[in-house]
Parts: structure tokens; C-alpha cells; sequence
């Protein structure tokens, strides 16, 4: 964030709070089980579901009032049909609940997953999954009963196709 004085001396603008949209308690029931909520505002933008520790709403509401924010809190994901479709912040997010299924990966198959490549996997459950390598969250997969789908966001995939990177195994 930037600031700037202004040194003339002029009208004074008057700043009021935006009002922001808080998420519905059906959608604060679907993340109930997905996220930890203590001490987090839920707000819709963008149709997507972000949290703001509580005790910085206040502020948040302020500087949105003034500025075009593109990215703030952790974009938790979007409620379609009473199920979240969780964002890529949100499987690395602290806010992350300790009951979601975690996969751990090897590290092939985490460079795979990284390049967005098909994944050769058989999980014991069906379902979103957080896959790890070496216990760091990567991302999510969506296990289904016959085949894996990898939900690693497009724009940050390794395009490198080999896997003989220089940094140690």
C-alpha cells in the first residue's frame, strides 16, 4: 500500500465505510466443516467467500471505501449447491480445518501435480483432498470413484516437462 500527502490545501474528502456483504448463515454452514471460523469475518466478493480476521473488518471496510482492492484476507471458495468448491489460498491457509482429508504425495507424482498432469492415484476416499509433499500443502484434487482430477490453478503449473530439476529430492 502507498500513501501520499496532499501539500494544497482543498476540499476535504469525506470518507465513509463501504458496506461490505457478509456470507449467509447457509454459507457459513457449509464452511463450517472446511475452515475455522473464530475470529474471522466471512464477506462475498467477487461470488467468492474470503475471510478478514474480525479485528481488522473495520479497517478493511475503510480502505475499500477508497481503493479498488484486488486480493485481501483468504479467498475461501464458492458455495454452489449447498457445496464448497474450496480456492487454491485456502489449502494453504492456516484457516484450513484439521478434519479435511490430506494426500501425501511423492515426489514424482507432487512434480506431476505441480505441471497439472494427470495423476496416477487411487486414494482410499472419494472427495476434495488436500495433497502435500513432505507435509507442505500443494493444493486440492477432487477424488472421484474412477479417476483424479487435478485443480492445481492453470496459471502457476510447472511447464517444464521433464522431471530433472536441479534442487534436491
Amino acid at each position: 500500500m502507498a500513501c501520499f500527502r496532499k501539500t494544497t490545501t482543498g476540499e476535504e474528502v469525506k470518507q465513509r465505510p463501504k458496506k461490505l456483504v457478509t456470507a449467509s448463515k447457509n454459507d457459513k454452514a457449509v464452511l463450517q466443516k472446511w475452515v475455522r471460523l473464530e475470529d474471522q469475518d466471512i464477506y462475498i466478493e467477487r461470488d467468492q467467500l474470503i475471510a478478514i480476521p474480525q479485528i481488522l473488518s473495520d479497517n478493511y471496510a475503510s480502505i475499500k471505501g477508497q481503493l479498488n482492492i484486488y486480493y485481501a484476507g483468504v479467498t475461501l471458495g464458492q458455495v454452489m449447491r449447498d457445496k464448497l468448491v474450496p480456492s487454491h489460498a485456502l489449502a494453504l491457509s492456516s484457516l484450513l480445518s484439521e478434519d479435511i482429508l490430506v494426500l501425501e504425495l511423492p515426489y514424482e507424482q507432487a512434480v506431476k501435480y505441480l505441471q497439472r498432469g494427470e495423476l496416477n492415484l487411487q486414494p482410499q476416499r472419494t472427495g476434495w483432498q488436500v495433497v502435500t509433499y513432505q507435509n507442505h500443502p500443494l493444493g486440492w484434487i477432487n477424488a472421484l470413484p474412477n479417476r483424479v482430477n487435478n485443480y492445481y490453478p492453470k496459471e502457476m503449473r510447472i511447464l517444464k516437462q521433464n522431471n530433472d530439476f536441479s534442487f534436491e529430492k
